[in-house]
């Protein structure tokens, strides 16, 4: 079907718009390569936003010796979501997040095992000099005072 031309230019006549020709191709190209069109690519989302969670721990001062546990989490959920973005349409494979939740996990467990390292290095000989120490305010006293001369060895 054609709409009248009524141009003075003389411009060539240009076929009426059919929304149902449209979309029919759009959906059949994806459709039979296995690709839903309008599904979004969940787990690189989680994957990003457990990773967050991760960084989030690493900087609170209580979650510091457990940020590496959601830092696993995002690993394992951002690579995952890596490999399933070939399976959803360009726009929402979301393969930016996948890489994004990827970096994070992998900077946060670096940081909290170097971390963890430093403190069971410098905290184990404290513990282990005072053990002998029956009163826990005397224990308590000794760790105190070790790690005060171990921090002066430093400076």
């Amino acid at each position: 079907m054609t709409t009248p031309n009524n141009d003075p230019y003389g411009s060539p006549e240009v076929p009426a718009y059919n929304s149902q020709n449209f979309d029919a191709g759009f959906n059949d190209q994806y459709l039979a390569s296995g690709v839903d069109p309008v599904a979004k690519n969940g787990l690189a989302l989680a994957g990003l936003i457990v990773s967050v969670i991760a960084v989030v721990a690493l900087i609170s001062f209580i979650g510091t010796a457990l940020a590496w546990a959601p830092a696993i989490v995002g690993l394992i959920l951002s690579i995952i979501g890596l490999v399933k973005a070939k399976k959803f349409a360009p726009g929402n494979a979301r393969k930016g997040m996948a890489v994004g939740g990827l970096i994070l996990s992998i900077l946060v467990l670096v940081i909290s095992v170097v971390l963890l390292f430093v403190v069971f290095y410098f905290a184990g000989d404290a513990i282990t000099e005072c053990s002998h120490l029956t009163n826990p305010q005397e224990q308590q006293q000794c760790i105190m005072d070790n790690l005060e001369q171990k921090q002066r060895e430093l400076s």
